[in-house]
Order: C-alpha cells, then sequence, then structure tokens
C-alpha cells in the first residue's frame, strides 16, 4: 500500500518511470554544484509534467493505478526523489541466489552508465556504495503534483524520464 492509501495487486497497470542516462547534465569535474543541481531538478520537474500532460491525454494511460522505478542509487539522490513526491523502498540486500546476482549485475550496469555519462558523480565513491531503490507513486498523487494546473516555463532542455507500460494496451 502507498502512502496515499492506493493498495496495488498483481498485475494492475502501473508505469514505469526510466531515467535517461545519457540526457542528465554533465557535471563539472569537480563534482556537483548548485547550478548542476537546479538544471537536474528542473529537466525532472519538466519531464514529470509532460509525462503528466500524456497521461491525461491517452485513454490506455487512465488506467494506470502507479508509477515506479527502480534503480541503484548513493544515498543522496533518495532525498531528492521523495522531494518529487515518491516514496522510495530499499531493494532486499540480503537477497540470495539468483536475485542476489541480478541486483549486484544491476549495480555495476548502473555503475558503468555513470561512469560513461557523467564520471564526475562517482568522484570520491564506491560500487559497494550503491544501493538498489524502487520508487513509487500513486496515479492520483502524481496528477495533483504535476497535473494540468502546472505548467512548463521556458525550454526544459533534454528531458530525463521515459516511459514503459506495464498492463496498458491501447484502448479500441
Amino acid at each position: 500500500m502507498l502512502c496515499a492509501g492506493t493498495r496495488l495487486r498483481r498485475g494492475e497497470p502501473i508505469l514505469e518511470l526510466h531515467l535517461w542516462n545519457e540526457r542528465i547534465p554533465r557535471m563539472p569535474p569537480e563534482g556537483p554544484d548548485l547550478a548542476w543541481g537546479l538544471r537536474f531538478y528542473r529537466r525532472a520537474i519538466a519531464s514529470l509534467q509532460l509525462i503528466a500532460r500524456w497521461m491525461e491525454s491517452h485513454p490506455e494511460a487512465r488506467r494506470a493505478r502507479a508509477l515506479r522505478g527502480e534503480t541503484s542509487l548513493i544515498n543522496p539522490m533518495r532525498g531528492l526523489i521523495r522531494d518529487l513526491g515518491f516514496e522510495v523502498f530499499r531493494v532486499e540486500r540480503e537477497a540470495r541466489s539468483w536475485r542476489w546476482l541480478r541486483y549486484r549485475m544491476d549495480d555495476l550496469y548502473v555503475w558503468m552508465r555513470m561512469q560513461a555519462y557523467n564520471p564526475a558523480s562517482l568522484r570520491g565513491k564506491r560500487l559497494r556504495q550503491l544501493e538498489r531503490m524502487e520508487f513509487w507513486i500513486s496515479r492520483e498523487r502524481f496528477l495533483e503534483r504535476y497535473g494540468n494546473a502546472r505548467s512548463l516555463r521556458g525550454e526544459p532542455g533534454p528531458l530525463l524520464l521515459r516511459l514503459r507500460g506495464r498492463g496498458l494496451r491501447p484502448e479500441r
């Protein structure tokens, strides 16, 4: 159950958010500064607003009960995701067998993408600092926060997020 009271059942339609790594603004060599943080935050907000617009105008998206994402994060990013209105859950680190291997391979994949697209983000950090996280928000809470009452100001630049639906098919 999500904090807004939304109960999700297995198989219900959801939208999955994916971070578009190659579109994250490049960090300065010294690491993130206030200007970089504001640019990232504004692009994330603009991306979420455009997703909300899409959800409001596409019948198949109206059936989605929630939005979710899953990634490996270094601790400070957790606060940013919460600030965007999502609930953040740590994926069980004590997973066994193939699941443990999958999570570690996901961590390595995320690390390599960070190294390729934004090497300054890893300065002073180690692979083992990554934590596997899921983040969720109910459809209602998402649209309340990013929906039609919100307007985009100026050019958002390259979008940071893209969607993939699970359990959604176009209505006929």
